[in-house]
């Protein structure tokens, strides 16, 4: 099991705004202004949402504007405030990729959190309290078995899309990814059932 009640926030317990998830759902488009939302859910229930804006402008980068209300305390509290968007040169020499920037660190990032009781979204840097990722809050009992679920997640992604396995005579950039992945789930699984993922009590016996 992992370690639970420790207050910490995770980057999957955490509500958050996702530039890819924003591109992927048309919320954001070239050229255009698209006005949306943005809702969250915990086991049926939804758990919050907020009214999203975007203006996005090829070259010139552009900004999502954030309305939302939280109450506390009895209280309501009304936001409204705009997020930039900037553009960087993709390193692969083409295009150019997204990015939002932080309102408190000024920081390029792709995803921005509300967590830690804070009212207003950041990037995972910008908070004095760390946000984990999910296997850091792992115990070593369960990291390996946390790790190769992982991987199963993203290799059940790759199954799903079209694999050529060569180009002219070399393996693609996908088949080799597909590769490794796979070379990791193998060591993942060699490790959950080794000795290191033994409780302590049963690895003294077992080789004392």
């Amino acid at each position: 099991m992992g370690r639970s009640g420790t207050g910490a926030a995770t980057t999957k317990g955490s509500h958050r705004i996702e530039l890819t998830y924003l591109l992927k759902q048309g919320l954001i488009q070239k050229g255009k202004q698209i006005n949306g939302s943005l809702s969250w859910e915990s086991r049926g229930e939804k758990t919050g949402e907020i009214r999203i804006d975007s203006d996005y402008r090829p070259g010139e980068g552009g900004h999502l504007r954030l309305r939302y209300r939280l109450t506390t305390g009895g209280q309501d509290y009304d936001y409204d405030y705009s997020i930039e968007l900037v553009e960087q040169a993709s390193n692969l020499g083409k295009g150019a990729v997204l990015y939002m920037v932080c309102p408190e660190s000024g920081k390029r990032c792709r995803i921005l959190y509300r967590a830690y009781s804070s009212h207003r979204w950041k990037a995972r840097d910008a908070y004095q309290n760390r946000i984990y990722y999910p296997i850091q809050l792992s115990s070593k009992m369960n990291r390996y078995n946390d790790r190769y679920w992982e991987l199963e997640k993203q290799l059940e992604a790759e199954y799903s899309k079209r694999l050529n396995s060569g180009y002219k005579g070399k393996p693609t950039k996908r088949m080799i990814r597909r590769g490794e992945l796979e070379d990791r789930q193998q060591l993942m699984d060699l490790l959950r059932w080794g000795p290191m993922a033994m409780p302590l009590n049963l690895r003294r016996a077992v080789f004392k």
